[in-house]
């Protein structure tokens, strides 16, 4: 496995444990991240990830529930929440392609997600991707 596919790991299990009540995983995620053993150039991606997502996470969220056919982001179970915004913030954020984030959170929710959450997760993460290419970002 990847050291930026373990960094993410890290970043889905902090915004997991921040969903589930543990505010406290919002400005110290660092037991999460170094759970996944990262060398330290891979440590600053994972913490570089959580940053962005807490500093944005209204934006994120925003930007999930417009391209949501129904309901918004609390209807999500948390698992598919930190997967989704995780995501969300780098193909908004960041100059990762976006292929690659797509690809990422379908390989580690396979680990984890049930199918239905994946193609969720999927067709929401493409559906931005295709927003953002469109406007020319």
């Amino acid at each position: 496995m990847s050291t930026r596919t373990k960094a993410r790991i890290g970043a889905i299990e902090a915004l997991y444990a921040y969903g589930s009540g543990n505010s406290e995983a919002k400005t110290n995620y660092t037991p999460y991240i170094q759970k996944q053993k990262l060398r330290a150039k891979q440590h600053d991606f994972a913490i570089s990830l959580m940053e962005g997502v807490f500093n944005n996470l209204d934006t994120i969220d925003e930007e999930i529930t417009k391209h949501l056919h129904s309901g918004g982001i609390d209807d999500f179970g948390l698992l598919s929440k930190a997967f989704l915004r995780l995501g969300v913030y780098e193909i908004l954020f960041t100059n990762t392609d976006t292929s690659v984030i797509i690809s990422q959170s379908i390989l580690i929710g396979k680990e984890i997600l049930d199918t239905q959450s994946i193609k969720l997760i999927n067709g929401v993460l493409d559906n931005i991707a295709k927003t953002k290419k469109a406007k020319g970002n």
